[in-house]
């Protein structure tokens, strides 16, 4: 399925996959790793399947870390390390839409840790629901994962644990949309959700420099531009392990067969202009 077919098709006709990490800190860049992957796979309320597997990291485990996770050097002793783990995490996600709370954090870890172990970064699309929160429920004190459950009733086992959080947020979703797109008959399409929450990731394949396909970001770019969005649509390489953020901000379309979406790279301390034709040569530095 195409991006622009993913976006016009209803929400509750996708698969979507619910993913959460715990983590040995915060910046992989800084060489942090993923402690433990859980996601729960549905189409509509149905859940067809989920996973959840420790990882033994390269470096034994930060206890400040372990004091939020309750994850120990003792608890993954034996656990696949994430090269072991990353094919088998890869299948599971397949060409599902990803779901994750607070997108950017788990998008970083895990296509940093796919490109480390030397893996194809795969082009799923990404949607936040922190920024989603943040922008259906303004009055809301906060819009962390536990304040949303306890607004929606939602009960799982275990905080800060993968699966567990995968469950929940799977639920929190659904009841998000519940609420917040009732009108709607038949329910939101994927695109009438990103309306609501700026940014839409994609994990993208950084092996050739390239951040993402021109012809595909063509689609997306006439649709931000008919819906007056702008994407936070990937990541750019910093010169090491970790990611910076890519924000395109839709502005026009240009006459004639080829649409350009012009906007600003955001993250490298400069604001670029740019067209689509050209993302092709953009390179950090």
């Amino acid at each position: 399925m195409t991006i622009e077919e993913q976006l016009s098709t209803r929400v509750r006709e996708l698969p979507l996959v619910f993913l959460d990490l715990e983590t040995t800190g915060l910046k992989p860049e800084a060489g942090d790793e993923i402690l433990e992957f859980g996601a729960v796979k549905t189409v509509g309320d149905q859940q067809t399947a989920e996973m959840d597997t420790l990882i033994k990291p390269t470096r034994p485990i930060p206890p400040e870390a372990a004091k939020v996770h309750g994850i120990t050097d003792l608890f993954v002793m034996g656990s696949p390390s994430f090269e072991m783990a990353a094919d088998e995490i890869l299948t599971f996600i397949g060409d599902a839409v990803i779901v994750a709370h607070n997108a950017p954090f788990d998008a970083g870890f895990l296509a940093t840790g796919l490109q480390t172990a030397g893996k194809k970064i795969p082009g799923n699309l990404v949607l936040d629901t922190l920024s989603l929160a943040r922008t259906l429920m303004p009055a809301s004190p906060n819009h962390k994962l536990e304040t949303l459950k306890r607004h929606f009733g939602v009960v799982v086992d275990r905080a800060h644990r993968a699966l567990d959080d995968s469950r929940a947020l799977a639920r929190v979703f659904s009841r998000m949309l519940e609420k917040h797109f009732h009108a709607i008959d038949g329910g939101p399409t994927l695109a009438e959700v990103v309306a609501r929450a700026v940014p839409l990731l994609r994990l993208i394949d950084f092996a050739d420099g390239l951040p993402f396909k021109v012809p595909e970001m063509r689609a997306l770019a006439r649709w931000a531009i008919r819906e007056k969005t702008e994407l936070l649509v990937g990541h750019l390489p910093p010169g090491r392990p970790g990611l910076e953020e890519v924000r395109l901000v839709p502005t026009e379309v240009t006459a004639g067969k080829k649409p350009e979406l012009k906007g600003t790279v955001k993250g490298t301390g400069k604001e670029i202009a740019l067209a689509v034709p050209q993302i092709r040569s953009i390179r950090k530095g």
